[in-house]
């Protein structure tokens, strides 16, 4: 086809699908004849809104144009799930902390004979255990010394939760930003429980445009139980 021609129209080569919360994305190529037609064919497709395009030139003089589509297309089936309908996410880790920080450091220090010195605690390397409910003593000689497990330790692997709720939404939630830094009993889709621990902090949200919706993601930490109240907002 020449490029005196100003006609344009799809190619064969559509890729794209759909995500689990409804968002649909959609490749397609056309044939366009001169440049000016590169910037203004096509429009919606299938309902989706056209989020951006690239443009090659063809060794015809003619043009490839690649639109991109995304959003919800209801019309095609595939209804807005919306907030009520989210992906949950669960993300785990060890992270590591100072031993002091450990939620049973006193029954540690008391077992093993460990000494406290300008807020830090050391741990000999023979202990004595304790006998009949008494403290375990540190102890440099044999005798009933036995080699102490808490020697030389300084840190120890505390567990780090992360909770995730992602979902399509036709417009940003207006109190997305109001909850952030507050401290909530449960986050949304009753994550795993994990036991002496019940307080989520609310992280900053994400939230980008994808068409005619909004993607959206929150994030929820879980914090340690005997955190200080005084520190976040209820």
């Amino acid at each position: 086809m020449g490029a005196e021609q100003t006609t344009s129209f799809e190619l064969l080569g559509l890729s794209g699908g759909r995500d689990e919360k409804g968002i649909c994305s959609l490749s397609v190529p056309y044939f366009v004849a001169t440049i000016d037609k590169a910037f203004s064919a096509a429009g919606s497709y299938l309902g989706l809104p056209e989020t951006g395009r690239s443009i090659e030139a063809n060794p015809d003089g003619t043009f490839t144009v690649h639109v991109t589509y995304e959003g919800s297309n209801s019309d095609g089936g595939s209804a807005l799930p919306g907030r009520e309908k989210p992906v949950y996410t669960l993300n785990t880790t060890f992270e590591e902390e100072a031993i002091e920080a450990h939620p049973k450091i006193n029954e540690l220090v008391e077992k093993y004979g460990g000494e406290w010195s300008d807020g830090r605690v050391t741990f000999p390397s023979k202990y004595a255990p304790a006998v009949n409910n008494s403290s375990g003593l540190s102890m440099s000689s044999s005798g009933d010394a036995k080699s102490n497990p808490m020697h030389g330790v300084e840190k120890y692997k505390k567990l780090s939760v992360q909770w995730e709720v992602a979902y399509a939404a036709s417009v940003i939630p207006a109190d997305i930003i109001a909850k952030v830094g507050t401290v909530i009993s449960s986050p949304p889709g009753n994550p795993p429980k994990v036991e002496g621990r019940t307080k989520w902090l609310v992280m900053p949200p994400t939230a980008t445009k994808k068409g005619n919706v909004v993607d959206v993601k929150e994030t929820y930490f879980l914090l340690d139980q005997d955190v200080a109240p005084e520190l976040y907002s209820k």
